[in-house]
């Protein structure tokens, strides 16, 4: 905080603006929508015009504009639901007697885990890892397992059934979760 991110970021738009730079060709990408706002309020100071045209936003804004315009061109839902953190905690939680869960499920607590598998379901999309891969990558690691690790195999295998489940839990429910906005936005740009 008050490194000068945001005096920079907003300099350079007025640059690109002042140089003949359309301001629909122009994207910001901020951490926070503070500062995505902040800038945007520079900018609208400076010339109302432009700052209607320019696409300023987080990293999640930004994908779920582009995800909400052009994801039906790989399948997505239109008119999905967003989830936050809690959201898609709840989607888990009403959905896990549907899971097939052995080495993840607890007698007496069954939401224990909910939170870890979600997190590690939200680093596989941040590393671009689609359920198809993941699945493939815990068969191999578990039929390729002495009993030594064989333990932690079988939890893999079962993560990975449940990513693929969740995943496609989530699209037929036409829901995304903040994960899946930089997942399929990466997807839509890669096809």
């Amino acid at each position: 905080a008050g490194t000068g991110k945001t005096t920079v970021l907003t300099r350079r738009i007025l640059y690109l603006l002042e140089s003949g730079v359309a301001p629909r060709e122009i994207m910001a990408v901020t951490f926070t929508e503070k500062a995505a706002n902040e800038i945007l309020a520079r900018i609208e100071a400076v010339s109302p015009e432009a700052s209607r045209s320019l696409q300023i936003g987080t990293f999640h804004s930004i994908c779920e504009r582009i995800v909400r315009e052009f994801g039906h061109h790989i399948g997505l839902p239109v008119g999905f639901q967003v989830l936050n953190e809690s959201g898609a905690w709840m989607f888990m939680r009403n959905r896990l007697a549907a899971f097939d869960l052995s080495y993840f499920a607890q007698k007496g607590n069954a939401t224990r885990f909910i939170r870890a598998i979600l997190s590690h379901i939200s680093r596989c999309k941040d590393e671009l890892i689609s359920p198809e891969q993941y699945l493939e990558y815990a068969t191999s690691r578990q039929l390729n397992a002495d009993t030594e690790v064989g333990m932690a195999a079988s939890a893999d295998a079962e993560l990975a059934r449940l990513y693929a489940q969740y995943e496609k839990e989530m699209l037929q429910a036409s829901k995304l979760d903040f994960g899946s906005l930089l997942f399929y936005t990466h997807e839509l740009l890669r096809a």
